[in-house]
Parts: structure tokens; C-alpha cells; sequence
């Protein structure tokens, strides 16, 4: 029976992953049907019934497509992710409403521009985009609600007395954040690169470039990370971004445990906030997660995590459960 459940969920997930890839493809689509209506350039904003900006057709393209097939690869990144007990509904809930954003964006421009242009490509626009709105959230309704896990296992912890004290620390790399980090940036360049040159680029064209700016220098802050474990209680700071950094005191520990973290579960990578819980995730793999006096837990994906968490239970004297 619960072989069965799990391959329900996978085929869940797996659908719900493919389907954060649709408003990519609607918007190619689109494009190539609608192609020889579209104007040279698309309205963008408006002032009560006047086009107040425009942007290059293939401009608006390359921005609308490109976020929606990036945003749909991390959707499909998180729902073919293997997890035991988890769906990974919060990333596919955000894939999915920003890659339905950009259709709208995309069709609403483009409805529009043709209509004003003697060349109505499309009827009923309003029910398109309420069915872009509505598709938004069927990812994550497919992919359905997410288990607890039971604790995979603990070590014990050091046995230190009151006059002694340990300390762990240990570097994670991760090139792969370096790479995605060029990768964000070179696309932006592409694409953001002319309408930022204009004389009037418009509100939406600055903001997607101080939001890729923001992702790019997250990304490079992920790439080298230290984490420290000492009588201070557990850090992560950035060590090309040192103002990146993340901390919590032993006080604040009831439990430690050590797990397979796996991103898909977890929000996806990097540093991710769900609802009673967050983790800092560099890959998938071994990590530890503890477990706040509040009742959230917080997990970080580490080498030698064993250590590391026999190191904060003996530090913080917290109860270790044994192995299941």
C-alpha cells in the first residue's frame, strides 16, 4: 500500500513539474501563430486608454519567454526530484504563478498591440487570463499536500563536561551556484540590455533588472560557503558575500538530527523559507535538521554532518533520538 501511495505522489509530482513548462510554451506558440499580426513593438503601459510606453516585440519575447522557460525548469527540477515524504508544492505554487505571469504579460501585449495595429489576433482576452491565473495554481494542487517525515537517525552526542567546549567548521563549494549566477547574468545582459539603453526603459524593464541583480549576487553568495559550529551555536556566512549569513544559538536548539536533505523538498536550493521551516541548501545529500524551541525546524546540507551534529548536541545537551 504504501509503495503505491509513493507512486502516485512521484507521477503527482512528475505532472505537476512538466505542467510549470506550459506558459513557456503557450508563449512560443502564440508567438509563431500570431507572428505575422504582431507589431515592430508592443505597448507595455498605459495611461487611462493611451499606450504611455512600448518595448520592441521580440524584446518583450525574449524577456516573457526566457523568465517563463527558467522559471518552468525549476518547477520541472523540483517535481522530478525523488522525495520520500515530501512534495514540493510551495516551489511549483511559485513556478507556476510566475510562469502564468509572463503569458499574460505576454498575451496581453500582444492582444492588445495587434488590436491597436487593425489586427485583432484574439477574442475573449479576459477568459484567457483568467485561465492563466487558474493554471497558475494547478501545479501545486496536483502535486497535493506534503508528509512529515519520520527522523532518519542521530549520532550521539559529545559528552563534554562542564569546563570543556568543541568547535566544527567545515567550507562547502558549490560551483554549480557560480555557473547559474553567470549563467542569470548573461541572459539579463541579453535581453535587458537595449530597453535599458532606451531613453524611457519603463518601471517593469528596471525592475527585472535590479531583481535579476538581486538573484545573481545570491547566487555568488551561495557559491563558497563556512559553517561554524561552537559555543556561539551554528553559523553560515558567505565567504565572498560575508554579509550574507545566517545564525542560531544553542539555546534556541531542542533537538538535532541528521537526514538525506533533498532540495525538491526543501524549497528548492539555495536559502529557502516554508511555512515551519527554512534550511540553507548547497545540494542534495547528506545535512542535519534541527528542531527550534518553537517548533520549526531548520536544515543545512553539509559534508561530515554526523560530526557536526554529535558536535551542537553535545554543546547544547539536547536529546538525541535513536536510529528507526
Amino acid at each position: 500500500m504504501a509503495a503505491t501511495l509513493g507512486g502516485v505522489r512521484r507521477v503527482r509530482t512528475v505532472t505537476a513539474g512538466v505542467l510549470t513548462l506550459m506558459p513557456f510554451v503557450a508563449i512560443v506558440a502564440t508567438w509563431l501563430l500570431w507572428r505575422g499580426s504582431l507589431p515592430e513593438a508592443l505597448p507595455t503601459q498605459w495611461s487611462g486608454d493611451t499606450i504611455a510606453t512600448t518595448q520592441p516585440t521580440f524584446v518583450l519575447l525574449g524577456i516573457t519567454a526566457v523568465t517563463a522557460v527558467v522559471t518552468g525548469a525549476f518547477g520541472l527540477t523540483s517535481g522530478l526530484t525523488r522525495t520520500a515524504h515530501f512534495t514540493p508544492r510551495l516551489p511549483l505554487l511559485v513556478t507556476g504563478i510566475v510562469g502564468s505571469l509572463c503569458f499574460i504579460m505576454w498575451t496581453t501585449s500582444a492582444a492588445l498591440g495587434a488590436a491597436a495595429a487593425s489586427q485583432p489576433v484574439l477574442e475573449n482576452l479576459g477568459v484567457v487570463i483568467w485561465g492563466a491565473i487558474t493554471f497558475g495554481f494547478l501545479p501545486a494542487i496536483i502535486a497535493g499536500k506534503p508528509a512529515r517525515p519520520d527522523a532518519e537517525g542521530q549520532p550521539d552526542p559529545l559528552v563534554l563536561s562542564p569546563t570543556q567546549t568543541a568547535a566544527w567548521s567545515h567550507t562547502m563549494t558549490v560551483p554549480a551556484f557560480a555557473w547559474t549566477a553567470v549563467g542569470i547574468f548573461a541572459v539579463g545582459t541579453v535581453s535587458l540590455w537595449v530597453p535599458l539603453a532606451s531613453p524611457n526603459p519603463g518601471v517593469a524593464i528596471v525592475s527585472s533588472a535590479v531583481v535579476l541583480a538581486v538573484v545573481v549576487l545570491l547566487m555568488v553568495a551561495m557559491s563558497r560557503v563556512r559553517i561554524t559550529a561552537d559555543g556561539r551555536g551554528l553559523r553560515m556566512r558567505s565567504q565572498l558575500l560575508p554579509f550574507v549569513a545566517k545564525s542560531i544559538r544553542l539555546s534556541q536548539i531542542k533537538k538535532v538530527r541528521t537526514e538525506a536533505v533533498n532540495p525538491g523538498a526543501w524549497g528548492g536550493w539555495g536559502y529557502r523559507v516554508l511555512p515551519g521551516r527554512s534550511a540553507v541548501v548547497l545540494r542534495a545529500g547528506e545535512g542535519v535538521v534541527l528542531t527550534l524551541n518553537n517548533g520549526k525546524e531548520f536544515a543545512v546540507t553539509v559534508d561530515d554532518s554526523s560530526n557536526l551534529a554529535s558536535v551542537l548536541g553535545g554543546l547544547s545537551a539536547t536529546p538525541v533520538e535513536e536510529n528507526e
